[in-house]
């Protein structure tokens, strides 16, 4: 626990790829090398704005927080304790990218299975219970947007795939 769920959030959700997808996984082939957490994600798959990286890599991209939905989470205003709650939203987008293969079907195909095991990590590691910072914000839900993936010619005989997956975190204080 920290003064900013925002940073306990980024760890968590680095920590939940790194063991679900990375070296200590259980996938024979395909681990993710890299993982970052950081503000902006490129195309060039070369470095980051946290510093080069080796593919295949995951991206944790969160540069903003946004009021809460209200359908989700309980209404803010006092809740009997006299003090004012706000909801908060944290959306992220989790960016993987596959090592450069020799056809564009083989980049396509590990860009679908990165999205899968993206999906699966966080809907099966992401425990809600357990963080919250010193101020009181805890996190109350979860939800999975709409998986995109996208094939990139690559150095100009191999390409890369990649897939985006949109999260939002939601939160109370």
């Amino acid at each position: 626990m920290t003064d900013s769920l925002w940073n306990d959030i980024d760890t968590k959700l680095a920590s939940v790829i790194t063991a679900s997808m990375g070296s200590g996984s259980s996938y024979s082939t395909g681990k993710v090398v890299t993982v970052q957490v950081v503000d902006q994600w490129t195309v060039d798959l070369r470095t980051s704005p946290a510093g080069d990286i080796t593919l295949p890599c995951t991206f944790i991209v969160g540069r903003d927080w946004e009021p809460g939905n209200q359908d989700r989470v309980p209404p803010q205003g006092p809740h009997g304790d006299g003090i004012f709650h706000i909801d908060i939203a944290y959306p992220y987008d989790v960016v993987s990218a596959t090592s450069p293969q020799l056809t564009y079907a083989l980049a396509l195909s590990g860009a679908k299975e990165l999205s899968r095991r993206m999906r699966e990590a966080i809907r099966a590691n992401f425990a809600l219970s357990g963080i919250s910072s010193t101020d009181g914000e805890f996190v109350v839900d979860l939800t999975i947007g709409r998986s995109v993936i996208e094939v990139r010619g690559h150095d100009g005989s191999r390409f890369i795939g990649g897939a985006l997956l949109p999260i939002k975190i939601y939160t109370q204080v």
